[in-house]
């Protein structure tokens, strides 16, 4: 596995790079770009995995179910992908299952340059999360999630989960903001890396879907995201007729004629750190 390691020598490194940048060295540049598109000092470089399907980050808000998509995901090759804004209207309760969408569900990708993903890296660092994760502090409340943030950095993989994490409570301990002040910085990357340690959005379509299937229900609502026509459902890691789909692809649908009990059929995209 390849990975960038830190640097114990960032003063020579930053001098070196003086006269590699000419060569277009990003990887031992030694200035990194900040929210205000400004060039700061150096600060030791933190090794992650370069592999496009490994999850340096991962964040996801609640227990991941058959259709989900994690809220952010930062692959090795420095590749982000973030839900996008969902196509249409929700459709009827599925009994106690998260209901089919009308629309599917796009993901959008965005490239990170190289001092983009140690910028993220290093805010992780400066919260102290690149370590042994705290068993976090119970809120007390009900009906919230749980929020998951993994890294895969520094030589280890960090599990992080906290409950509740976005409950605004003045006696919360110190572990639980930073975790959430993370969070919450990753909700805008751009301001945090700079508008040019980040590329413009793409809609992602990878190569392999995971697709599963549920039980069978009646028929309830007309509107419902229906599974194409002429498509066989197939469980697993699969290729997907991309064309057959109108727009996105990922989410939930039924399968099965009106008159007929309808199958909930669940798609989400293969992203790194996923199992396909």
């Amino acid at each position: 596995m390849h990975v960038i390691r830190r640097n114990p020598f960032a003063v020579t490194v930053a001098v070196l790079s003086l006269f590699a940048s000419s060569c277009g060295d990003s990887e031992t540049d030694p200035t990194t770009t900040g929210s205000d598109d400004t060039s700061t000092p150096a600060r030791e470089l933190i090794e992650h995995p370069s592999e496009a399907d490994t999850a340096v980050v991962r964040i996801a808000v609640g227990q991941p179910h058959p259709g989900s998509i994690p809220d952010l995901v930062i692959g090795g090759d420095g590749k982000m992908y973030e839900p996008g804004e969902k196509l249409g209207e929700d459709g009827g309760g599925l009994r106690g299952v998260a209901p089919p969408q009308a629309g599917a569900q796009p993901v959008i990708v965005r490239q990170l340059s190289s001092e983009g993903m140690q910028l993220i890296l290093q805010r992780a660092d400066e919260l102290g999360l690149l370590a042994d994760p705290p068993t976090y502090e119970d809120t007390g409340v009900t009906d919230s999630a749980t929020t998951y943030v993994r890294f895969d950095a520094d030589g280890s993989r960090f599990d992080h989960e906290a409950y509740a994490l976005g409950f605004d409570d003045p006696e919360i301990d110190e572990e639980r903001r930073r975790l959430a002040d993370f969070v919450t910085d990753l909700e805008d990357v751009e301001a945090l890396v700079g508008s040019g340690n980040i590329g413009p959005p793409d809609q992602h379509v990878p190569e392999l879907w995971s697709v599963s299937a549920g039980a069978a229900y009646p028929p309830f609502d007309d509107e419902a995201q229906r599974w194409p026509k002429g498509i066989e459902v197939t469980e697993g890691c699969v290729e997907l007729d991309v064309a057959g789909f109108p727009g996105a692809i990922a989410g939930r649908y039924l399968v099965g004629a009106d008159t007929e009990r309808v199958q909930l059929v669940a798609v989400s995209p293969d992203l790194p750190g996923d199992d396909c």
